[in-house]
């Protein structure tokens, strides 16, 4: 439950459980959030990123084990510049996009970037005990992938068929004194790990906090 103050006027109102909104979280490698939600092929992902590399670093995702119930997004390893994608049984196919801002999409079957599609999978039922892992990281077998992604997040969203569990949007607060970046869900924000829809940094190191909104 979060606190609860009161306005000027009276009224009591909640009080959210970080400073300030800011532009994005950024990434440099060793940071990721685990949203707690089990990847499945009803499972929709919207991530609006900047990418700054192509270092193969994986933007989100899961899987059970190599090639098998996959959902998952990572970079692409240069010389080859854009996103390598996989859902289902499949191993990744890569799609070809310029470094900067996007909003990329892997919603069941289909992914799209900045609402174009650019590929269409074979359709496939499958779940996974593979929690997502976000911003930026991939669950490879249980684990983080050691190629997490380094760039900047400034929103995701997910659902479960068409019904949103999280909708992220990049915050900062302040713990011990030391300013920290996390995410904060809006559409559970009694939720997450400690009941106040904050999602904290599950790496190692801190994210870089992006300018106040």
């Amino acid at each position: 439950m979060l606190p609860i103050k009161l306005s000027p006027f009276g009224i009591s109102v909640k009080r959210l459980p970080y400073d300030k909104k800011v532009e994005y979280l950024e990434s440099t490698g060793t940071q990721w959030i685990d949203t707690g939600i089990p990847v499945s092929s009803e499972m929709s992902v919207l991530a609006d990123i900047t990418t700054v590399t192509y270092n193969g670093g994986w933007v989100f995702g899961g899987r059970q084990s190599g090639g098998q119930r996959v959902f998952a997004i990572s970079m692409t390893v240069a010389p080859q510049s854009g996103f390598a994608v996989a859902y289902g049984n499949v191993n990744p196919s890569t799609i070809q996009c310029a470094l900067g801002r996007h909003e990329i999409t892997l919603t069941q079957r289909y992914f799209y970037i900045d609402d174009d599609l650019k590929k269409t999978f074979a359709a496939s039922s499958f779940s996974t005990s593979r929690l997502l892992l976000l911003n930026i990281a991939y669950n490879a077998d249980g684990d983080p992938s050691n190629l997490p992604f380094t760039g900047l997040l400034h929103r995701a969203e997910v659902r479960i068929s068409s019904t949103l569990v999280r909708d992220f949007i990049p915050v900062r607060t302040t713990i011990e004194g030391k300013r920290v970046g996390a995410m904060y869900d809006k559409a559970n924000p009694n939720g997450g790990p400690n009941g106040n829809g904050m999602y904290y940094n599950q790496g190692s190191g801190d994210f870089i906090i992006g300018p106040d909104l």
